[in-house]
């Protein structure tokens, strides 16, 4: 198979996930494509059974699987950085070792979707929701297609594993999206990648359940470490902010009533934050003591509206 003809790139990574890796890369395999394509495995080192069960794959498929592993544990980010580098495809599709797909035709799909838009870098899907062999679907009605910036900021609306994206948008976004999450250290990636394609270009969805997303404890985004649940969620709400003044800079149409949504949705997520952390988000505080004294008044403004169209409506 020649690179240049490689249509899909399946960026696949993994770190001790023995018990789901096999899931993962068999449902990658099942993809019915009509296309060529290629899964890039990156098992970081894993200090399970999981790099031996991803040799296996890679033996029994030569052709169409590429493993690699680094001489040393990376972390998260840089093998996954390292993996992008490794796909050829004109498309990268990523799925994470311990989620799977579900639909064989997500793929394909996708691909059509992509090549008819010539104007959409990337395509997502509804998902479900796994933890503990409990089932979860989401509400996937309202979602839209276009440019959804102010719905992305408003939400990460976008599951890693349903994403189909062409792979120049995709390295770029990286690219640029980087030095931002190192400076900050932010305590995830994916979405300001999202944001950064969203600025500059329409994302399509399928409203078609295509992949299982697994909740799995003690991973940054669902985690009993108070400290570590702190970071994930102050991440969160910094990035909305950071891509927020990012989206004005660029716009100068952007509505009144966005952005007063926007700032007062992010204001209580701050102090969500302060009355469930405490001390250990003191710097929350900081940040809401800068605030304006318009802006008090503004929220002022609107808790009295509520109330009253609650005193009328009852």
């Amino acid at each position: 198979m020649e690179e240049r003809n490689l249509a899909i790139s399946v960026c696949l990574v993994t770190y001790n996930h023995e018990r789901f890796i096999a899931e993962a890369i068999e449902s990658a395999l099942m993809q019915i494509v009509n296309v060529p394509i290629e899964i890039v495995i990156g098992d970081d080192c894993s200090t399970d059974n999981t790099g031996m069960i991803c040799q296996e794959y890679s033996n029994r498929f030569p052709g169409i699987i590429k493993l690699r592993r680094p001489e040393k544990n990376l972390g998260a980010t840089p093998n996954f950085l390292e993996n992008i580098a490794a796909c050829k495809g004109k498309y990268i599709a990523v799925l994470e070792g311990d989620d799977y797909w579900t639909d064989p035709l997500k793929l394909q799909k996708q691909f059509d979707f992509l090549e008819f838009h010539e104007d959409y870098s990337m395509v997502h899907t509804a998902k479900i929701t796994k933890c503990n062999d409990e089932i979860y679907k989401g509400n996937y009605r309202e979602i839209r297609s276009g440019f959804i910036i102010e719905d992305l900021l408003d939400d990460n609306l976008v599951s890693t594993l349903t994403v189909l994206i062409r792979s120049e948008i995709y390295n770029d976004a990286i690219i640029k999206a980087l030095p931002h999450a190192q400076k900050y250290n932010w305590k995830m990636f994916d979405y300001p990648v999202w944001l950064e394609i969203a600025l500059n270009s329409k994302v399509g969805f399928i409203n078609e359940e295509t992949g299982v997303y697994r909740i799995i404890p003690e991973s940054y985004s669902h985690t009993l470490n108070l400290k570590k649940e702190y970071l994930f969620g102050k991440s969160y709400v910094d990035i909305k902010e950071f891509y927020f003044k990012k989206y004005l800079g660029r716009n100068s149409n952007v509505s009144r009533r966005f952005k007063y949504k926007f700032r007062e949705n992010n204001f209580h997520a701050r102090k969500s934050l302060l009355f469930t952390y405490g001390f250990m988000a003191i710097g929350e505080l900081k940040i809401l003591l800068k605030t304006t004294p318009w802006f008090y008044f503004y929220l002022i403004y609107k808790k009295i509206g509520r109330l009253i169209a609650k005193k009328i409506t009852n």
